[in-house]
Parts: C-alpha cells; structure tokens; sequence
C-alpha cells in the first residue's frame, strides 16, 4: 500500500482586497481524519476545493506524495474522491445509472460489487433504480457518498459529508471513514461539532488564520 501525504506551503486565497485565510502550512499523512474548522463564510469549501486542485490558489502551493515521492500535480486528480453539499447529481439518471457511468469513464479497474455493498449498508437498494429527482436530500446524501467511496481512491475530501443524514446513516458514515484513515488519506471540512468529534484538527479557519 502507498503512503499518501500531503504538505501545504505558505497557501493563501482573497477575494477583492480580502483574505480568506493566508500563510496555511501545515502536513499530513494516513492515519487520521484530518479536520478544518470553520463557521460559514471562512473559506472551508474554498481550501477544500484548492487542496483537491479544483481551484488555484492565489498564493502558495499544495503537493502530494506517495511514499515520499512527488506526485504530478496534473495527475492527482485522479487520487481523489470527495462528497459535498455543493455537488449535483443528474437528475434524470438513477443511481444505478450514474456507478455505471461512473465505472465505464473510470480510469481505474473498480468493481460494481463494492458500489452495491454501499447501497445495502446505506438501505438504497429499493431506490437506486428511481431517478434522482425523486429523492430526499438526505438520499441524495447517500447517493454522493455512495459514489464517492464505491471508487475506492487513495485520497477523500469531506465537505460536510453528513449533512441532511439521518442518525443512524452518521454513525454508519463515520465508521466507515474511521476504517478507512490508514488506507486513506481523509480530510474533512465541517462546522458540526458531532463531525469535528471524529478525527483531529488542523486548523480552525476564521481563528487560526486571522
């Protein structure tokens, strides 16, 4: 198993004349759920987004390693699976459809197995074949969970990934995730204080970064 990790240098993003958060440095490797906390507007989404390579940032650089050795940056993308409330599922399409999809354009060797033990542990198995738009928030929830870790890639970004989950749907969640952390490189970004409970803090944006 590679050892993935990450190390942040110096990373800083604005908007206008104002900064998000400036001069993050910080590293971390596989085996524990790394936490950033933050209230609404402190820029969680925007670093999650910067570490994943979805956007530049403007000051600064995010690189990963696999066993100490660099990792191309234009590569890393396909390391990485991330579930957040921001994300949308065609809603013509069940869920079915969308891990066909999604196994088909894959550039990795994965298998439906592993998406159809998900839908059973999350009890989606009577409503995977329904198209999306007929689901609950909460169902489109598991749904994205659901597709993100049916992949099963070395790297998984959280974006408050509980929300609109029932209780015992969070539970289930986290145990998995818990499983996971030393096979995994796992970072989440949440204001819930249940989901901060689950692994170990790097920052607290809006306090750390001001």
């Amino acid at each position: 198993m590679t050892n993935i990790s990450c190390e942040v240098r110096n990373l800083g993003q604005r908007f206008n004349h104002f900064y998000l958060f400036r001069e993050l440095s910080f590293q971390i490797s596989m085996g524990e759920i790394w936490m950033i906390k933050g209230n609404n507007g402190t820029g969680k989404s925007t670093l999650l987004k910067i570490l994943s390579g979805g956007m530049e940032p403007g000051n600064g650089e995010v690189l990963f390693f696999g066993d100490d050795k660099k990792i191309d940056s234009h590569l890393i993308w396909k390391q990485i699976s991330m579930v957040a409330p921001y994300q949308e599922l065609p809603e013509e399409l069940s869920l079915n459809e969308l891990i066909d999809f999604q196994i088909l354009m894959s550039s990795r060797k994965i298998e439906r197995k592993e998406f159809d033990r998900l839908i059973s542990l999350f009890g989606m198995g009577k409503d995977a074949a329904k198209p999306t738009e007929q689901y609950s928030t909460g169902m489109k929830q598991k749904a994205k969970i659901i597709l993100a870790l049916g992949e099963n890639r070395p790297i998984l970004f959280l974006d408050e990934p509980t929300s609109n989950l029932d209780p015992e749907s969070f539970d289930r969640f986290w145990e998995m995730v818990k499983e996971m952390k030393n096979e995994k490189l796992v970072i989440t970004a949440s204001n819930d204080e249940k989901e901060l409970q689950n692994g170990k803090l790097i920052l607290e944006l809006g306090k750390d970064t001001i």
